[in-house]
């Protein structure tokens, strides 16, 4: 299964190297959950978040995946957008995309991050 999440929020601390998603992402963001695992492509869209992408597993790697993707995010007259190819473990959540700007009434900020996890289904 795929899992996208989404908020007018940062997915990561901006102020340290560490990649890793914050837990209030987790808490705040939007979900959407694709049925896709394995070697799968598709479209999704939902709340201002549509995004294309392709999932092919590594040979030799029983839990990598190469994901390819297209998104944008609009809120409001913004939008953010990405593409790219990353290489996804299973169960790691991975941010695409994000941005960060300081207005009159302070930091506002964007997130997308995606995982994959395996389901019984």
């Amino acid at each position: 299964m795929l899992e996208v999440r989404y908020c007018e929020c940062a997915a990561t601390d901006l102020s340290r190297a560490s990649d890793a998603v914050l837990p209030s992402f987790l808490e705040t963001s939007k979900l959407l959950k694709v049925g896709a695992f394995g070697e799968d492509e598709g479209f999704v869209s939902s709340d201002g978040f549509s995004m294309g992408y392709g999932i092919k597993q590594i040979e030799g790697g029983r839990a990598r995946f190469l994901f390819t993707y297209s998104a944008e995010y609009t809120i409001d007259a913004d939008m953010n957008a990405g593409h790219g190819e990353l290489l996804v473990n299973e169960g790691q959540w991975v941010q695409l995309f994000g941005s960060s700007h300081t207005t009159n009434t302070g930091a506002e900020y964007t997130g997308v991050a995606i995982r994959l996890v395996k389901t019984d289904l």
